[in-house]
């Protein structure tokens, strides 16, 4: 897919946004302002297939957000996994993204920003100003004799709760 697919609910109702097609985009936002909710059930498609390119960018944020069980969230691309970002940013400190105050990843949803043929994985981040749970599979994994692993930060600035899968190996 090309361009950018974006879900955003205002401040007014303060709405939660519930995703649960498929969205597929080079770039996806799904945010919510306010005091709004988002939880994925779908998929959020932002792979590429187009040989030498990276996959895309997924950004989800909202005052909590939810990543159901069978949610599908895949920034993976040829030459390399792309971005995405689940309730902020590195360490909470990007101003440009929204922090959530309760991120959730269920089990049976699972993240992807790997490389598919050759290249390094992605960057995936997870994160809470509160609290985290990550009962999920994350994946950034290289592939090809170069393909380094990627980076994953899941974290919590209140409390973590872990019992999911991340796989960061590298290819060759």
């Amino acid at each position: 897919g090309s361009g950018s697919a974006m879900l955003a609910a205002g401040d007014l109702y303060s709405v939660a946004i519930t995703q649960s097609g498929q969205l597929t985009a080079r770039e996806i936002r799904v945010q919510s302002e306010g005091a709004g909710d988002v939880v994925i059930s779908g998929t959020l498609d932002a792979t590429s297939e187009t040989a030498g390119t990276r996959g895309g960018a997924v950004l989800v944020t909202g005052a909590r957000v939810g990543v159901l069980a069978g949610a599908k969230i895949d920034a993976s691309g040829p030459a390399g996994g792309g971005e995405i970002l689940v309730g902020g940013d590195f360490q909470g400190a990007n101003p440009e993204v929204r922090n959530s105050r309760v991120t959730l990843v269920a089990r049976d949803a699972t993240l992807r920003a790997d490389a598919t043929t050759q290249g390094g994985g992605g960057r995936v981040i997870v994160w809470a100003d509160e609290t985290t749970v990550f009962n999920g599979t994350l994946t950034a994994t290289g592939a090809g004799a170069q393909g380094a692993g990627g980076f994953a930060e899941i974290s919590g600035q209140g409390r973590l709760a872990f019992s999911g899968v991340v796989s960061l190996t590298g290819g060759g």
